[in-house]
């Protein structure tokens, strides 16, 4: 089996762009300003009933060999503590096809920012920490998405599609 390894890319709103939104202090006029001058900007989120969790990924090889998509929602992450990380996406040019493998990209997650993701777009399944400490993320999603998951093994999850790079591309994916 062979690798194909991806450069790791710094995390910024332009380069993210086609995935989904980096989730951090704008240069931009908020969108709203409370009585006491806190500032805030809203960013987009696609979902159902919103579900919440502290996701905590412990250091292991950087090898990644399975991306997933969601259909019908936004997830949004935002840091916890922990180790810097790293993420794959991709987009596939359709909503039905895979990406290339070619297409997939790897971004550091250096804990100062969130990010969100667009629906349909492909991604790794953990953010893998980049030094010997797990890395800790307060992640966003649905309900429908969360109850689908147990499905995603079998083929029949109805807005989590997975695919295993090995055996569609005969490829691991390490940074």
């Amino acid at each position: 089996m062979s690798q194909l390894e991806l450069k790791i890319e710094p995390l910024t709103a332009e380069s993210f762009a086609p995935y989904g939104f980096v989730i951090g202090a704008k240069d931009a006029r908020p969108d709203f300003v409370n009585t006491t001058g806190t500032r805030g900007w809203e960013y987009p989120f696609k979902g159902g009933q919103l579900r919440m969790f502290l996701l905590e990924t412990a250091p292991r090889a950087l090898i990644f060999d399975k991306l997933e998509k969601h259909t019908e929602l936004s997830q949004v992450f935002m840091p916890a503590g922990g180790s810097s990380a790293v993420l794959l996406v991709a987009r596939a040019p359709d909503e039905q096809s895979l990406p290339d493998k070619d297409d997939v990209r790897a971004f550091l997650l250096d804990g100062q920012v969130g990010y969100g993701l667009h629906p349909h777009t492909w991604h790794s399944l953990d953010r893998l920490p980049l030094d010997p400490h797990p890395t800790r993320w307060l992640m966003l999603t649905d309900d429908r998405t969360h109850n689908d998951l147990p499905y995603v093994s079998t083929g029949t999850a109805q807005y989590t599609k997975e695919f295993d790079t090995v055996v569609q591309w005969g490829v691991q994916l390490t940074v």
